[in-house]
C-alpha cells in the first residue's frame, strides 16, 4: 500500500549542528566538512553576545565545546572570539557509538574560533544553501528576553541573507523567540522545535505563522505526520543518524532530516530502504508515551528500525 502523506518535494538531508560528527560543532570548519561532504543543507545554534553579536554556540555554558567556562551570553564578543570552539572535539564516524555526555578532549587539534552569524553568511554567499538558524535563548531567560534575542537573531539574518538565493529559516523551541522573529523579520521562514506535539500545535502554527514543524524522530507517527502536511506544514526530524532510518523516513514522506551522520552521504542509500511492496502500515507503538506508531515488515526489520530510533540523538 503506498504512503498517504508522501511529500511532493525531496527528502532533505541536514547537516546537524553545520559538521555533525566530521568536525568541531557550529564552526566554519564543520560547514567546510559539509560542503565537502556534499550537503547543501545545514543547521546551526546561535546566540547573542553581551554586546549584542550574534555567534554560534549550542549551550548556555563554554565548558563542554571550549577551553573557557561560564555563561556565553555573558561575555563580550570581543573574548568569544578568541576562544577555541574544537577544544572538546573527536571525529567519528555514522558506525561509531558516541561516547555519553561530551565530545572527548584530544590534544593537537587545530584552532577553531567560535564563528560570528556574519562570518557564516560570508562564508556561504554565492551558494544555494538551504540553511536553518536555532534560535537559543538561555535557559533561564524571561520570555521577554527570549523575545528580544528572537528578534535581534531574525533582523541580523534577514540584514546578512538579505541577497540569498534561498533565505534562512528560523526555529526555536520558544514561542516568545519566534514571535520576536516574527515581529521583526516576517519575510523569513519560521519553525518550532518540538520535543512532543501538544495539542494546541495548530493554533501555534497559525499564531506564528510557521512554514515548518521539527519534531523529534522519537516521537514521529504516520497519523501525526499526515496531520502536519494537512495543515500545509513541512515536518523535519531530528535527529537521525542510521543510514536504514534515513531511507525509511524518507520513503514515508518526511521533508528533511537533521543528522550528524555527514558521512553517509546528503541522499539516502535506496539499498538502505525495504522495497515499497513489502511495506505496510499498522497499529504499535515505537516506545511508551509516542502513542499509535508503524513498523514495517519483515519483523526483523521493525525491530531495527525501532532500535535505531531509540538511539537518535536530540
Amino acid at each position: 500500500m503506498g504512503n498517504p502523506f508522501i511529500s511532493t518535494e525531496p527528502c532533505q538531508r541536514i547537516a546537524h549542528r553545520s559538521g555533525g560528527w566530521l568536525a568541531p560543532e557550529n564552526t566554519l570548519a564543520g560547514f567546510k566538512a559539509g560542503l565537502q561532504a556534499g550537503f547543501s543543507a545545514f543547521e546551526c545554534d546561535v546566540k547573542l553576545s553581551a554586546d549584542g553579536v550574534p555567534f554560534l554556540l549550542h549551550d548556555d555554558l563554554l565548558g563542554r565545546t571550549t577551553e573557557a567556562s561560564g555563561r556565553a551570553s555573558w561575555q563580550p564578543w570581543e573574548r568569544l572570539a578568541q576562544l577555541d570552539a574544537g577544544a572538546a572535539f573527536k571525529p567519528r564516524l555514522a558506525g561509531e557509538r558516541p561516547p555519553a555526555g561530551v565530545r572527548l578532549r584530544t590534544a593537537g587539534g587545530s584552532h577553531q574560533r567560535i564563528p560570528s552569524l556574519e562570518s557564516v553568511a560570508a562564508l556561504l554567499a554565492g551558494q544555494d544553501i538551504w540553511l536553518n538558524l536555532e534560535i537559543k535563548p538561555d535557559a533561564d531567560a524571561s520570555a521577554a528576553q527570549q523575545a528580544d534575542w528572537g528578534a535581534r537573531i531574525a533582523q541580523a539574518a534577514a540584514r546578512l541573507w538579505a541577497d540569498a538565493a534561498q533565505p534562512p529559516c528560523l526555529s526555536s523551541f520558544s514561542i516568545p523567540a519566534l514571535q520576536g522573529a516574527l515581529r521583526t523579520a516576517p519575510q523569513l521562514p519560521r519553525a518550532w522545535l518540538c520535543a512532543a506535539l501538544p495539542q494546541h500545535w495548530r493554533e501555534a502554527a497559525q499564531t506564528l505563522a510557521l512554514q515548518a514543524l521539527h519534531l523529534d524522530a522519537r516521537a514521529c507517527t504516520p497519523e501525526l505526520a499526515h496531520a502536519v502536511h494537512a495543515a500545509a506544514l513541512r515536518l523535519r526530524l531530528y535527529t537521525v543518524n542510521d543510514a536504514a532510518a534515513q531511507a525509511q523516513w524518507c520513503a514515508a514522506g518526511i521533508d528533511g532530516l537533521f543528522t550528524d551522520a555527514l558521512d553517509l552521504g546528503p541522499a539516502p542509500s535506496p539499498a538502505a530502504a525495504f522495497d515499497s511492496q513489502e511495506t505496510k502500515w499498522v497499529e504499535g507503538r515505537f516506545h511508551a508515551g509516542t502513542g499509535f506508531g508503524w513498523i514495517w515488515k519483515p519483523r526483523a526489520a521493525a525491530r531495527r528500525l525501532r532500535a535505531t530510533i531509540e538511539r537518535s540523538r536530540c
